[in-house]
């Protein structure tokens, strides 16, 4: 009997080379239009022969608001007083926790805080973009991501500048990435909360990434994965072929895609005012650092052909959206 790859355990075990990973959640609001992003990462830059190893532990958060404005938050420690579980999502930095079904913590920035005590009741499987399981140990992509938690119910509550957030049935999920750098250019979309024409919620979930993968100096062309679960059944598009015939464009503000496989087409969008980003800086173990615009409230809208049914529409303003890039002149404010 074959086992699949481990992707929730951390893949950085205190070596001195350059790596970056990372752990988020995000939920959404059923109705209005927040979200919370929480994220715990591994930074190890490149050595240096000349000084100590400066390995570091770091948890974010963001508290998205569109009425009242966003609030973001970051704070490190040395990798030493951080822990991340090798077996599993077990992970503690700087005295903010995240397991499988529980996360709390509290982070102060200047005059901004956010703290938080959150439990996740995880439904269905996990989603894992990369078509061969290899892939997830191997030295090519050298960027990888998946999702041990594609789908959850978050309840709790959660503290922004002193106003308490209860969190009640929001829908949310859990990610893993890790690689020696961040891409230089990509596009990242999950989405659980879609609504179809009539309004009417929809039984959907999509996760989607186009990236350029660093090859030393060179870059990939644009590649793209899809994953689509409808009403429990999970779509990949994710070949080598439908890879290479994939169309997709990523601008600062938008990220199109058009990728087909044998049972499953998909044409999309999804987009964000400037005012629904929040800009975060991103450092590689080795050049110029990458801007995340981050938005957790985008607008998205999917048509869908499944084999065998007509085509279907589905849109979304619940969509998680991340456009990462090495261009500074994108106009979005970097907050941490």
């Amino acid at each position: 009997m074959s086992h699949r790859s481990n992707v929730e355990g951390a893949r950085y075990h205190g070596e001195a080379r350059p790596h970056v990973e990372s752990y988020f959640i995000k939920a959404n609001h059923p109705t209005l239009d927040r979200a919370l992003w929480l994220k715990t990462t591994i930074f190890s830059p490149k050595p240096n022969p000349q000084e100590t190893h400066a390995a570091i532990g770091e948890a974010w958060a963001i508290a998205f608001d569109r009425e009242r404005g966003h609030v973001a938050v970051k704070t490190s420690e040395p990798i030493v007083d951080s822990r991340f579980s090798r077996e599993g999502i077990d992970v503690q930095v700087a005295g903010c926790s995240m397991t499988r079904t529980h996360t709390s913590g509290s982070i102060t920035t200047g005059d901004r805080s956010i703290s938080w005590v959150l439990d996740l009741a995880p439904e269905g499987s996990d989603l894992r973009p990369l078509p061969y399981d290899w892939m997830y140990n191997a030295p090519f992509p050298s960027s990888k991501l998946a999702s041990p938690i594609a789908d959850a119910v978050v309840a709790g509550a959660l503290t922004v500048n002193g106003e308490l957030w209860e969190i009640e049935n929001w829908r949310g999920m859990l990610g893993h990435n890790w690689g020696k750098r961040h891409a230089p250019e990509y596009a990242w979309v999950h989405v659980n909360q879609f609504v179809d024409e009539s309004g009417e919620a929809v039984d959907l979930i999509f996760e989607g990434v186009s990236a350029r993968v660093a090859i030393g100096d060179l870059r990939t062309p644009r590649l793209s994965t899809l994953m689509l679960r409808y009403r429990g059944v999970t779509y990949a598009i994710n070949s080598v072929a439908a890879m290479l015939t994939s169309r997709a464009s990523i601008s600062h503000r938008r990220w199109t895609i058009k990728a087909a496989s044998k049972w499953c087409a998909i044409e999309g969008e999804f987009w964000a005012d400037t005012p629904d980003f929040v800009g975060l800086f991103y450092a590689n173990p080795k050049g110029a650092q990458t801007h995340c615009l981050n938005s957790k409230i985008a607008h998205g809208l999917l048509r869908i052909t499944l084999e065998g049914r007509a085509p279907f529409v589905v849109t979304t303003q619940r969509a998680a959206l991340e456009v990462g890039t090495l261009d500074e002149d994108h106009g979005v404010r970097m907050y941490v």
